[in-house]
């Protein structure tokens, strides 16, 4: 295994660690109260989640998604036609609006968020993108993106 994909499991696996402890913190407090979920009932969408994501910016929630696919900036670069320093830019924008330190965990945020969240209003917050958007960029290579309009630069 190279040394950046071992980094990137390590990432994930922190991000992972990171859920869980906020999971099994809330659930603590939440014990001291009425329990208002259980287990098996579906997580769900908490106000400060939405907002997150309806104060994204398109550029950013491009980002995230490619995050969520295990992109490297340059490799960001390449798709938005921008410099590897605007896509730092845009990585640690999604980083601290989720809190977080890493980009693995943005992209376990992310993910976890995208997941619980109508495919409809996940659309209307990112500014237009799919909610699988990047991943169907993995199965269009080559293919024109139909989406560049929403992250493409604004100078050239």
């Amino acid at each position: 295994m190279s040394n950046l994909n071992l980094a990137l499991e390590i990432a994930r696996l922190e991000a992972k660690v990171d859920v869980l402890i906020n999971l099994v913190s809330n659930l603590a407090s939440n014990s001291k109260q009425a329990p208002t979920q259980t287990l098996e009932q579906p997580l769900q969408l908490n106000a400060s989640q939405v907002g997150v994501m309806r104060d994204m910016s398109p550029r950013q929630h491009a980002a995230l998604q490619l995050l969520i696919q295990g992109w490297q900036n340059n490799q960001m670069s390449e798709l938005m036609g921008v410099t590897e320093s605007t896509v730092k830019m845009h990585v640690k924008k999604v980083c601290d609006r989720f809190g977080v330190k890493t980009r693995g965990q943005a992209a376990m945020l992310g993910q976890e968020i995208i997941n619980m969240m109508p495919k409809e209003d996940y659309t209307r917050y990112s500014g237009g993108f799919p909610p699988d958007w990047g991943a169907s960029l993995l199965s269009a290579e080559g293919a024109d993106d139909p989406y560049y309009q929403l992250y493409k630069p604004t100078r050239i």
